[in-house]
């Protein structure tokens, strides 16, 4: 592997600092659903408003997506240089478009459908969720078959 491309470490660096902004919206999305459960069970709660949460959640959002984009167009170009193709049917390459498409139309529904409030930090939690799981189960997988080779 040549890691002495500069697309490498474009891609490594903004992949990294897009999968921390997607980590911390996620746990501002946790933060959310704990205050939004304390007030419906009539527990006082200090911190910060829900509306508050969810604009910290979306500013997370709003870092991870453009530079998760930067990541993996460096990554493709990358892989091209590298390995002569833009794609490879590999967990991670995989689970970074499946971020990249979900973490979009979450965007889509926030500020086009205009959906706010629960149902988007929901799915913003689900789709953090659905993403590690895809990350951990297909690289468990891919060691699995690496193992029986």
């Amino acid at each position: 592997m040549n890691t002495e491309s500069p697309y490498f470490w474009i891609h490594i660096v903004a992949a990294a600092i897009a999968y921390f902004s997607f980590t911390f919206a996620f746990i501002a999305g946790l933060l959310y659903l704990y205050q939004d459960w304390q007030l419906k069970h009539r527990r006082l709660t200090k911190g910060p408003s829900l509306e508050t949460i969810e604009k910290i959640m979306f500013r997370a959002l709003l870092v991870g997506l453009p530079v998760l984009t930067v990541a993996l167009v460096s990554g493709f170009i990358w892989l091209k240089w590298e390995f002569g193709t833009f794609w490879l049917w590999n967990s991670k390459v995989m689970a970074s478009v499946f971020a990249w498409v979900v973490y979009t139309a979450l965007f889509y529904f926030h500020y086009v459908s205009n959906i706010h409030g629960r149902k988007v930090v929901i799915l913003c939690v689900f789709a953090f969720s659905l993403i590690l799981v895809i990350f951990l189960g297909m690289s468990l997988f891919e060691a699995q078959i690496r193992a029986y080779r």
